[in-house]
């Protein structure tokens, strides 16, 4: 845990942002350049080859719509990620604030995020927890995705990435039998999409093998009859990426 004021390198720490199962994340000045970055340390600081999985998996996606990764760094025993700092909120606090968002602006975050995920499908990487947690809204609301941390790169010879890892609220039924795919991004997608219109995701539960099941014996209200504001041209997208891979 670094504390404020705190100097690791160049980087002063100046506030803690955020802590997941894999970092936390903490707003940071580079000194030398006078600028504000996002410092990601890894909980687990023992294996090399873990420690470098998410930023080689950053390094080669680069999208406006994706948080950017500056370099890494190991200083005083510490490896951590610098990356550019998103001055704004993330999805999930905007959700909270507002109950619901307007369908235009809904769209135009979806929008944003789908074109972040093109660009990593395009470079095989399946980004296996997207979540309004993990995308952030910068001032002028542009959505950015971070959080490559459950990423896979799925070779050629891989159909599917095996670990069962993610927020079950977001996980595709195919996710949660650990056979997670491409389209199983855009699930999550639809998810947040739902989310954004209303309010709240289709199925919680504390017990997370029952939202799968959930998914597979009940239906799904469309967002549209949740919400009246929802066009119903809007509605049928959200569900079309909600439908059940049985494969």
């Amino acid at each position: 845990m670094l504390s404020k004021d705190q100097m690791l390198g160049k980087y002063q720490i100046l506030d803690r942002l955020g802590s997941g199962g894999f970092g936390t994340v903490y707003l940071a000045e580079d000194k030398l350049l006078n600028r504000k970055v996002a410092l990601k340390v890894p909980h687990h600081q023992q294996d090399e080859q873990s420690l470098l999985q998410e930023p080689r998996i950053m390094a080669g996606l680069k999208h406006a719509n994706i948080v950017e990764l500056i370099t890494v760094e190991r200083k005083d025993d510490t490896f951590f990620m610098v990356m550019e700092y998103v001055d704004g909120e993330s999805l999930d606090k905007c959700i909270r604030r507002e109950r619901c968002l307007a369908a235009p602006r809904a769209l135009d975050i979806a929008i944003d995020v789908a074109s972040a995920i093109a660009l990593a499908h395009a470079h095989k990487v399946i980004h296996r927890d997207l979540r309004p947690a993990n995308i952030l809204l910068t001032a002028e609301g542009v959505a950015k995705v971070t959080d490559f941390g459950t990423s896979r790169v799925l070779a050629t010879q891989d159909l599917f990435a095996r670990t069962r890892i993610g927020s079950p609220p977001y996980m595709s039924p195919e996710h949660f039998r650990g056979r997670a795919v491409f389209q199983s991004d855009l699930w999550s997608l639809g998810i947040t999409m739902y989310e954004m219109l209303t309010g709240t995701v289709p199925f919680y539960d504390a017990v997370p093998v029952k939202i799968a099941q959930a998914f597979q014996t009940q239906p799904v209200v469309p967002p549209h009859l949740k919400n009246q504001a929802v066009p119903k041209a809007v509605s049928e997208v959200v569900m079309k990426a909600l439908v059940v891979n049985l494969g």
